[in-house]
Order: C-alpha cells, then structure tokens, then sequence
C-alpha cells in the first residue's frame, strides 16, 4: 500500500483492506487495532498468536485445592478490575456447571443486600387492618416475598442466564464465527460476577448492570476469539430488544387504559 507521500504502508494480514496499527509483539505480523489482543504481560498479540496463547484456568477452576470461598473471591477480583486481560486469556472451554455455579453464588450475594433490606423494611414497617379492625398480614406476606426471593435468586440467575445465552450466542453467529455455546455459556457465566457489588447497600444493586455489560464485551471478545464488534453486539442485543419490547408493551398497555376511560 502506498502512502500519500510515497511511504510504504503496511496492511492488516488479515484485513488487507485495511491500514496495520502496530505489528504483533510475538511474530512481528502487520495487524490492524481489531485483530490485536493484550497478552497477561500486556504486550499485543495478533490473532494467530492469542490462538497459540496457552488459556489459563481461573482460580475458581481450581476451589478443591484453594477453597470456595477463597477461590470465588481470587476469580471475582480480575473479572472486575481487568477483564480484558482475564478473559483474553481464560480457558474457552471447561467447567460449564462450574462456572454457573461461581454466577449463582455472586448472584446470591448481589441480591442479598438488597433484598434482606427490603425484608426489613417490610418487617418494620407499618400494618393495614380493614374496617373490621382485623389486622390484614400484609407484612407477612412482604417478608415471606422478600425472604423467598432471596433463597430462589440463584436458580433464577441460572435459568436465566443459560436462555439469555442462547440468544447471545445467535447475535454472535450472526456476526461473527463463535466458538459453540460451552463458550458462549461459560463467558456468559463469568462475565456476571459484578453482580456480587449488590451487596453494596441500595447503589451496588444498580450499578452492577452496568458493570456485567463491560465484562461481558470482553469475556465474548476474549473467550470466542472476535472482533470487539461481534462481542459488544453480543452482549448488548438482547437487552436492547428486550428495552424496546417493554417499552411497546408499556405504550400499548397504557393507550389501552386511556382509550377504555375515554370510552
């Protein structure tokens, strides 16, 4: 490729059409900004290189020798503060139980929080009783809700991610060439480990959310070997189509309310 000046241009190996960033700091291949990837030690390494990378296991591979408790909290510190170095690096395929078993557990601890506040909100606060003067157990029933929701949080993590991970792993099929649905599942799974700063009273529940998309960008990226493309329309599509159809189930509800009154 020829510069403006007569300069030699380097082109991406493996999108000729395109300018190379920088060259891979294992092979020296001319790679553009997509199809380059930080190693653990921080160096970019092209494609072909990162597929070479030997993938490590996260701690909580290994909780029969650390322990639970100590290997959840070893794995929950890299996903959150470097996620990309984790997931560039971590294991494709493995443990899938595990895995849903390290996000049931930081799911169960991000709904903790909240919802034993919510319990003792409803436990403190104040009784309806009817006309009658017999007391209505509307309290009860809020702490018996709460209470159970707490316990079934877990099991509705895991359902819920094994069905959002199937429409995942079609968005990413559909722009990209995946790995198979242990990947996509496995990422998945991992990337929901900021759900574990629910515990933080009241803000952690809602900053969380935000948190797992980053993740999940990075976990698709790394764990599927994709350009960040692929993975941010994989880890964003399905919650802005479920966005999109509350928010016209909502319009459609409530146009119903203002016509049957006008009727």
């Amino acid at each position: 490729m020829q510069g403006p000046e007569g300069v030699l241009e380097a082109a991406c190996a493996i999108h000729p059409e395109r300018q190379a960033e920088t060259t891979c700091s294992r092979c020296g291949t001319f790679s553009c900004q997509e199809c380059l990837s930080p190693s653990p030690s921080g160096k970019l390494l092209c494609a072909a290189c990162v597929a070479r990378e030997s993938t490590s296991q996260l701690p909580w591979d290994y909780r029969q020798e650390l322990g639970w408790a100590r290997a959840w909290f070893k794995s929950l510190k890299p996903i959150l503060l470097q996620p990309g170095m984790t997931f560039a690096t971590a294991k494709p395929e493995g443990d899938v139980g595990g895995s849903l078993l390290f996000m049931a557990i930081s799911w169960f601890f991000g709904c903790f929080t909240s919802f034993t506040l919510f319990t003792a909100m409803a436990a403190l606060g104040p009784s309806f009783g009817e006309n009658t003067g017999r007391e209505v157990p509307f309290r009860v029933i809020l702490v018996a809700t709460y209470g159970f929701m707490i316990l079934l949080a877990p099991l509705v993590g895991i359902a819920s991610t094994i069905i959002m991970a199937g429409f995942e792993h079609l968005i990413l099929m559909m722009f990209g060439k995946p790995r198979g649905f242990e990947t996509t599942l496995r990422a998945a799974s991992l990337s929901l480990a900021p759900y574990a700063l629910g515990v933080i009273p009241i803000c952690g529940f809602y900053v969380a959310p935000l948190w797992v998309l980053v993740a999940k960008v990075f976990a698709f990226k790394g764990m599927h070997r994709t350009t960040i493309g692929a993975a941010l329309l994989g880890a964003i599509g399905m919650p802005v189509v479920l966005t999109v159809l509350s928010c016209g189930l909502y319009v459609a509800v409530l146009s119903l309310a203002v016509a049957g009154v006008k009727g």
